[in-house]
């Protein structure tokens, strides 16, 4: 009859037998999960914008034509576009003179400075900004991983607490209950 009543007031007073019952709550559980997908959208984005930076790095610097021109096609064709327009009009309503010639020589030279104008800046720019984006995303991913481990090590130790503490009350009840 004692070990009876010994595991009933066990199971009535503790939270639960042998640590049945025991762990991390709902809540740990759910803010662990969030922790974990937040870190790990944050890593990959941090990730996918150093690679692409890179890519735009390695053909912006490559020097190869056809690969920034491929990548740079609008802001070209707009540069173009207006150097065209330009051309076209001095043609139409210029002298035909030698002045008119030179006009639309410097003015074709101009566009291809601005081409590789507006190449310098984008490739410094860019490279610039998505490496400093994705290395902040990856210091984040970072510190909510180091987060989520170390709130995976306190509910560890509490844990650990809360069986010592029902150890240490199953040896008060069951030497209280000896002792009668």
């Amino acid at each position: 009859m004692r070990i009876k009543e010994l595991l009933i007031r066990l199971w009535r007073e503790e939270d639960g037998i042998f640590g049945i019952g025991m762990g991390p709550s709902s809540g740990e559980l759910q803010a662990t999960s969030n922790l974990t997908n937040e870190s790990n959208f944050a890593g990959a984005q941090g990730e996918g914008l150093i690679s692409q930076s890179s890519g735009i790095m390695s053909a912006l610097m490559s020097g190869n034509q056809a690969q920034i021109a491929k990548m740079l096609a609008p802001q070209i064709n707009a540069i173009s576009k207006q150097a065209n327009e330009k051309t076209q009009t001095n043609s139409q309503f210029g002298t035909r003179s030698g002045g008119t010639n030179a006009s639309n020589q410097n003015t074709m030279d101009a566009a291809r400075a601005g081409v590789n104008d507006m190449t310098s800046k984008l490739t410094s720019d860019a490279v610039r900004g998505a490496a400093s984006m994705g290395t902040n995303l990856l210091n984040s991913s970072m510190a909510g991983n180091n987060d989520v481990f170390n709130q995976n090590v306190t509910e560890q130790q509490q844990r650990a607490s809360n069986v010592n503490d029902e150890w240490g009350s199953y040896s008060s009840i069951a030497s209280q209950m000896l002792l009668k």
